[in-house]
């Protein structure tokens, strides 16, 4: 399970990923980074699903990339994201039925505000831009109260409601 929670409004980007990796059958594999800043681009890029992905393409984004901010990398990143998908399925071999969804949080080169896109392999990894609010992947109940404290029992949620699931 990747959890991903964040919180987002004008000024601000909460994100707060878990840090466990595992195997084809769900068991503890490693400890890995699921997010990431690119301080040029005032950007972080978070990833769920297949482990690794979102890391590559924040790589390529912060150092094989020339452009301005979030704004101008949100036009490039749909296509990027397609071909290095196809790319990183052959080298791991990954099934056809594996999804993966990229993240970015930043602020924004024209505004001068955050804002936020999400891109998933299941919609071909077209620009969504995404609403001021807390989400959560996956699902769990969001209590009101001082989220930095809440996310360790979101999290806890979510991995019990995870493993309910068949």
């Amino acid at each position: 399970m990747s959890s991903l929670i964040f919180y987002t409004d004008s000024t601000q980007a909460l994100v707060a990923t878990d840090t466990l990796a595992v195997d084809n059958a769900g068991e503890p594999f490693a400890f890995v980074t699921k997010a990431g800043y690119i301080p040029h681009l005032k950007t972080i890029v978070a990833g769920t699903g297949a482990g690794g992905f979102a890391n590559r393409w924040l790589l390529d984004a912060s150092t094989q990339m020339i452009v301005k901010g979030i704004r101008n990398l949100d036009f490039h990143t749909p296509n990027a994201l397609r071909k290095l998908w196809c790319e990183y399925k052959a080298e791991h071999s990954l099934p056809d039925d594996f999804t993966t969804t990229v993240y970015q949080f930043g602020v924004c080169e024209e505004s001068g505000q955050i804002v936020s896109y999400a891109y998933r392999s299941t919609s071909n990894f077209e620009s969504e831009l995404l609403q001021y609010g807390t989400a959560v992947k996956p699902e769990c109940s969001v209590p009101t109260g001082n989220l930095i404290e809440l996310i360790p029992h979101m999290m806890e949620e979510q991995r019990e409601i995870q493993n309910a699931k068949p």
